[in-house]
């Protein structure tokens, strides 16, 4: 393949055959004179075998189009930097819809590529293949897939039946503002056209509900599988017991946390995971970000601990993180994903049956987005995307325009050289505004959130005056005074390090704990149904396999931790998702792990 500034070596004979049957020479040729004063004869005509783009180091050897002849090689230009096809094209993998991100993917018919990712014009998307206009095209109205009545037109995402219009639709569906809705299970017309569900139920039979595991309590749907809602609203446990599975009261568990391990397939090198309730369906599912494979995997739960067979969805190069949310307020979760690789943030919005839009993509840093959260910074009902860039030192914050799509990136400091990478939402200082704690090398970074999209100066703790690769970060209330403490881990220190917050911003003196070489990832949860927090490190050595270990920390539920008990795993574990996979009220853990797969641990206490 060609690159700027690389060119192919042709070995050139002195006697190589020219065009028309001459021989290439130097010296005495077809000029006045006899020769063509230094230059080479090729077909008549006298040529710079260095520089001459149609014979380039050799007579009739052209170069492809884009491309220069510089010191008797084909080298690309700026503008068109790769090559493709047997004749080494040059094309720009970033802009050329037809080699978008790699020379095999071509976009579809009326898209184009930013970034190395395709997108359709704005407005449009991905549908069957082909853009279609989601604002004016009836087959596709507002998203792939939602088609209006038979009849009904489609205005500015919208289905409209006009007065007088005979609109239909296929038998036992309903025509409810243009749209053809089953009332049996729809979100938004449960049981009647109009009749919206509350965000956290489900629609049953034209009944709004709340899921399996969880009761209405007039306001909210309230898990019934804690101690202090066990099995109904109004049975709680007593001080010290747990809520164990069937709703019953007990003591809490002293055994092993979690049964062996089963691993489902996903894409190449996965990195990153989050569980989510994907489809509505009442049970977590999970998308996981792969590396190698440059994809988005979703595999949704069947509500027993076992996942389908993965769909994935193409993001930019190199994704690296991820996170769910809803973006556009439709009460279906969404997805994000952070492409350092591509320099891009993809947005991959859900149509609420597990399935997702054409992934849209949004320019990051000048040099790539790492982790990234969510939090409605601005105070406009809507969620904002933030990154951390490694490379720029600095946090972006995309902020949200509550359809789905975001302004362009605004970019905060966090100090010279402190490459940024683990990130994690919350509210720091008790103001009610959402503020924003990354992991940088010396510690801790706090941005204080002003409430409108940026914030103060940031305050940084400082863990250590060497750099120790501070890799991720969790928040949580680990000693229960309502503060919220920060849980960090530092890979080339073989720590993780708790951080109790003092509600200002700022942090108590850190509390070390040791852990397996290079951890990289940590969550917080309540793994053993003793109502205190948890902590759970992935990554590391056990002491003799690099990266094969998963650590629990369990809590005495005054910001310390008891010490660590290793799980080890077969393969490479690069992060963790927790949550009630199997629908027993026990938190489970969902762990990338290295190759093609993510393990499933399905937890047994209490």
């Amino acid at each position: 393949m060609l690159r700027q500034g690389r060119g192919i070596a042709l070995a050139v004979a002195v006697a190589l055959a020219g065009c028309s049957g001459q021989t290439a020479k130097t010296g005495p040729g077809p000029g006045p004179g006899g020769g063509c004063g230094g230059l080479t004869s090729c077909g008549g005509r006298c040529v710079d075998l260095a520089s001459d783009a149609s014979s380039c180091g050799a007579c009739g050897h052209a170069c492809p189009a884009g491309s220069s002849c510089q010191g008797g090689e084909c080298l690309c230009g700026p503008d068109t930097p790769d090559s493709c096809g047997p004749t080494a094209a040059c094309v720009n993998l970033s802009t050329d819809a037809t080699h978008c991100g790699d020379c095999a993917t071509a976009c579809a018919p009326g898209a184009a590529c930013q970034y190395g990712v395709c997108a359709c014009p704005v407005g449009a998307l991905v549908c069957s293949g082909s853009c279609a206009d989601v604002t004016s095209d009836p087959s596709a109205c507002g998203a792939c897939g939602a088609a209006c009545a038979t009849g009904a037109s489609c205005s500015g995402g919208s289905c409209d039946c006009a007065p007088g219009a005979l609109c239909s639709c296929p038998p036992g569906l309903s025509v409810c503002a243009g749209r053809c809705v089953d009332t049996s299970t729809s979100f938004t017309s449960c049981g009647a056209c109009g009749n919206a569900c509350r965000t956290d139920q489900r629609c049953a039979a034209g009944t709004c509900g709340c899921p399996v595991g969880f009761q209405d309590d007039g306001t909210a749907c309230v898990s019934i599988a804690t101690g202090a809602h066990c099995g109904t609203l109004l049975n709680a446990c007593a001080a010290g017991d747990v809520c164990r599975a069937g709703g019953i009261c007990g003591a809490s568990c002293g055994g092993p946390l979690f049964l062996s391990h089963v691993e489902f397939a996903t894409g190449a090198d996965p990195r990153d995971i989050v569980a989510a309730d994907l489809d509505r369906d009442g049970h977590l599912d999970l998308a996981v970000v792969n590396v190698s494979s440059s994809s988005v995997s979703v595999l949704l739960g069947n509500g027993d601990g076992t996942l389908r067979p993965r769909v994935d969805y193409r993001v930019g190069t190199y994704p690296w993180a991820i996170a769910s949310g809803d973006l556009n307020g439709d009460g279906r979760p969404d997805l994000v994903v952070t492409s350092p690789g591509a320099r891009t943030l993809s947005v991959l919005l859900g149509s609420g049956d597990g399935s997702f839009q054409t992934p849209v993509a949004y320019r990051a840093s000048r040099d790539g987005a790492w982790g990234v959260t969510l939090a409605d910074l601005d105070g406009n009902g809507a969620l904002d995307v933030v990154t951390a860039n490694l490379q720029d030192s600095s946090v972006s914050v995309f902020r949200g325009r509550g359809d789905g799509t975001f302004d362009p990136h605004l970019d905060t400091s966090v100090g010279a050289g402190a490459a940024p990478r683990g990130i994690v939402a919350g509210d720091f200082n008790g103001d009610g505004k959402p503020d924003v704690a990354v992991a940088v090398e010396e510690g801790v970074a706090c941005l204080l959130g002003k409430g409108d999209g940026t914030f103060q100066p940031f305050l940084l703790t400082t863990l250590s005056a060497d750099p120790a690769y501070a890799q991720a970060i969790a928040a949580a209330d680990l000693d229960g005074d309502g503060k919220l403490d920060v849980v960090v881990t530092r890979a080339f220190a073989n720590t993780v390090t708790v951080l109790l917050g003092k509600g200002d911003g700022s942090f108590q003196p850190p509390v070390v704990y040791d852990t397996p070489s290079l951890p990289i990832a940590v969550a917080v949860a309540d793994l053993d149904g003793d109502g205190r927090l948890d902590v759970v490190v992935i990554g590391g050595t056990n002491g003799a396999v690099l990266g094969q270990t998963v650590s629990l920390y369990r809590g005495n539920g005054d910001g310390t931790l008891q010490p660590r008990v290793d799980v080890t795993t077969p393969t490479s574990p690069t992060a963790v998702a927790i949550g009630d996979l199997d629908g027993d009220g026990r938190p489970d853990l969902a762990v990338p792990a290295g190759g093609a797969s993510v393990s499933v641990f399905l937890g047994q206490c209490p």
